[in-house]
């Protein structure tokens, strides 16, 4: 059942990818990638998240919206290289940026501001406990108000 849920998902992101890159032009910037280290990764076993999130930072550079996809991205690497939070916090936040980056990745007719906004929310709580994580959340508040117009809390 999970991988069927996974597949489904993954389908879902390709698709909103393809539609999101026949709507609009496509950028002549070089690619947004994550950089969180492997061992990171194996630390807080989010290989599957960064790995959606890599793909949704993807679709919204693609779509041209590279300042968002820096945006997120940056938050996730402020995240992983915190030295304030614990392994538990960082793997919250981390979930957190990619399930905003889900929301976000979606088309305009099917992304849902009030679920955007309430996964910021909880985001925030994580991002308030490590000053040197605030302005890389600070940022991506900016780069969302700025490119879909949804005012993050």
């Amino acid at each position: 059942m999970k991988f069927r849920d996974r597949s489904e998902r993954e389908a879902k992101i390709v698709k909103g990818k393809r539609d999101l890159r026949r709507r609009t032009a496509k950028p002549t910037d070089t690619s947004i990638s994550l950089n969180i280290n492997k061992s990171t990764i194996a630390s807080l076993n989010l290989g599957t998240v960064v790995g959606n999130l890599q793909a949704n930072v993807s679709v919204l550079q693609d779509a041209g919206q590279k300042d968002l996809a820096r945006a997120l991205s940056s938050l996730a690497q402020a995240l992983t290289d915190s030295q304030t939070l614990n392994e538990e916090q960082k793997r919250e936040g981390i979930e957190m940026v990619a399930a905003l980056g889900d929301e976000l990745a979606k088309p305009e007719a099917e992304r849902k501001s009030s679920v955007a906004k309430l996964v910021a929310q909880r985001l925030g709580q994580v991002v308030r406990r490590a000053s040197e994580v605030a302005g890389a959340y600070e940022l991506l508040k900016v780069a969302v108000r700025s490119s879909i117009g949804i005012e993050l809390p």
